[in-house]
């Protein structure tokens, strides 16, 4: 098969500051088909890469985001005169989704779209940026004009059929994670980490520094927690638009010496932290699939996260973490001082949370799905 995608990815463009194992993933894919394109959508001047051999990413290197869907398109319609894919292949039913639709109608090529996240019926989601609103109208149109959905979660599934989205459309496939990769670490680089930190217990919180993350709620109730817990301190591994309020939050409340923001740190790297911690906490008001839950779990690091969707789907309550209420300070309070003071149960919990998701979980299988998954929509008859 040739794959045309259509990309949101940075780190496929080898960004400095992008992180994640997207690189790889892709390499995976290409061993599966004869030719992997990915155009993805970026602000600023990128260059083409060869990610391998038959897998090469196209910047748009747009100059406004409003842009993205256009530009994909100009770039998809000249790598259509080149060859003739098979499937056009999108990640999200938004821009790129709607790139593609527009590369569909001209090409008369299938659509794949995955959607990743809960943006249907998501109250929370739409809160996050006045251009969700518009966004999720293209994702309505797109979602019923694409020959097949790809969702992580049964909940997002049952969400579309009821939008009146044919059931075989849709597969559930969750997201490839290397897994095994987060069960090795640096001994080393892991007692340095705790060094720096006087050896002091470690909270995790790996993502973008964006509102979704509800990053502002976890240093509230962090900031309670340390009434009882001074010897604890706060790791925020990643970057974003919120870094500056973020820190003046922590300035304000003296947390300097408590409260981390380490920026992006390298995907090899985030083992290590994994590792250092005693548990991982992801207080999200959406989150679509929670891929970092995973990569806690593959560390044997219980989580404690707020009631999405994709906590839902990984955690099992009580067993491998816990789940606490969207915006619930004190429900999120009261599970962190119940891991920090049990030190016995979180390890026991770490260990639970390994043994289910790489029963439940594995790259191997992922991949195997969405391969098989755009073989049977391309030998499919059109709807």
């Amino acid at each position: 098969m040739k794959i045309l995608m259509i990309s949101l990815d940075k780190n496929l463009l080898g960004i400095e500051g992008a992180f994640g194992d997207a690189t790889e993933r892709h390499k995976l894919y290409g061993k599966h088909v004869e030719n992997l394109d990915i155009i993805v959508m970026n602000k600023g001047k990128e260059s083409e890469l060869e990610i391998s051999h038959n897998v090469r990413a196209y910047p748009t290197s747009s100059w406004s985001r409003f842009c993205y869907f256009l530009d994909a398109y100009k770039i998809g319609k000249k790598i259509f005169q080149k060859r003739k894919f098979d499937l056009i292949v999108c990640q999200d039913p938004f821009l790129t989704g709607l790139a593609g639709y527009l590369l569909k109608r001209k090409t008369k090529t299938k659509l794949v779209v995955h959607s990743h996240g809960d943006f249907f019926g998501n109250k929370y989601w739409l809160k996050e940026n006045w251009f969700n609103l518009p966004l999720l109208c293209i994702g309505k149109f797109v979602i019923k004009k694409a020959d097949a959905i790809r969702v992580v979660s049964g909940v997002i599934k049952e969400k579309l059929v009821k939008m009146n989205i044919l059931e075989n459309k849709i597969y559930k496939i969750s997201t490839p994670v290397q897994l095994e990769k987060f069960s090795q670490f640096n001994n080393e680089r892991v007692e340095e980490i705790k060094n720096k930190y006087n050896n002091r217990k470690i909270i995790l919180l790996v993502g973008r520094l964006v509102k979704a993350k509800n990053i502002f709620l976890l240093i509230d109730a962090f900031k309670k927690v340390l009434n009882g817990y001074n010897d604890t301190v706060l790791l925020v591994a990643g970057s974003g638009e919120l870094k500056e309020d973020l820190e003046k939050q922590i300035e304000k409340h003296n947390l300097q010496e408590k409260v981390f923001l380490l920026g992006a740190v390298n995907h090899d790297d985030l083992p290590n932290f994994y590792k250092a911690c005693e548990f991982f906490v992801l207080p999200s008001t959406n989150e679509s699939f929670g891929k970092v839950l995973l990569e806690a779990a593959a560390a044997k690091k219980p989580s404690i996260a707020s009631s999405t969707i994709g906590a839902q789907e990984i955690i099992q309550e009580g067993k491998t973490g816990f789940i606490v209420p969207i915006n619930d300070k004190d429900k999120l309070t009261g599970k962190i001082l119940f891991l920090l003071k049990n030190k016995e149960k979180t390890t026991e919990m770490g260990e639970e949370a390994r043994s289910y998701i790489l029963k439940e979980f594995s790259l191997e299988k992922s991949i195997e799905k969405i391969i098989k998954m755009w073989n049977a929509v391309y030998k499919a008859k059109s709807l």
